[in-house]
């Protein structure tokens, strides 16, 4: 149906290249209003953020997901298509990110190793150097971890002033990788 379409039109008029790093992020009606506009850096339509590359002419995106914590971890590599799947989801960017062959085989082994792992969903996001993460954590994590000199991708540090989310969270500041975190970097 019309979901088929938008993803063949996408797939047409985005071209992808190998050897690349690409940011994909997702906006979602339930999530916007509460993350997008109360976390975000900038960008009002991002809710949820992987990262990915193409692998034999096929997209891989790699993301930390909450949505079914069934799984064996909450490291998801998706196509395109399960990445935009919900019903939910209203919006769509891709973010392509300069890398050489040297940095992005370095990408290539930190993806692997984080994908032999298992990942738990971090649902207090607390910043940690462990399997415990949220999306843009791991976004952030990975691509600090690999040492390419490029990216010092640091917090953000906010007073939550809203008492439900304190709440939530039990506590009243919130130091979080924002989900739009690497649009500033000049790669």
């Amino acid at each position: 149906g019309q979901r088929a379409a938008e993803i063949n039109f996408i797939k047409k008029e985005v071209s992808l290249a190998k050897n690349n790093l690409y940011f994909f992020c997702r906006g979602t009606k339930s999530k916007s209003r509460l993350i997008a506009e109360k976390f975000n850096k900038t960008d009002t339509n991002i809710t949820h953020v992987g990262t990915g590359f193409i692998k034999n002419k096929r997209l891989q995106i790699y993301n930390v997901t909450d949505e079914n914590l069934r799984l064996e971890s909450a490291l998801k590599i998706d196509s395109l298509e399960s990445f935009i799947s919900s019903p939910d989801v209203y919006y769509l960017s891709i973010w392509k990110c300069d890398l050489n062959a040297k940095e992005f085989q370095k990408f290539i082994k930190a993806c692997k190793r984080y994908s032999s792992r298992k990942i738990f969903f971090d649902a207090s996001f607390n910043i940690s150097n462990d399997d415990t993460l949220y999306c843009s954590e791991f976004c952030a994590s990975l691509l600090n971890n690999i040492g390419l000199g490029k990216f010092d991708f640091m917090p953000e540090i906010i007073e939550i002033n809203n008492r439900l989310i304190e709440s939530v969270l039990d506590r009243k500041w919130l130091c979080y990788f924002p989900v739009d975190f690497f649009q500033a970097n000049k790669y």
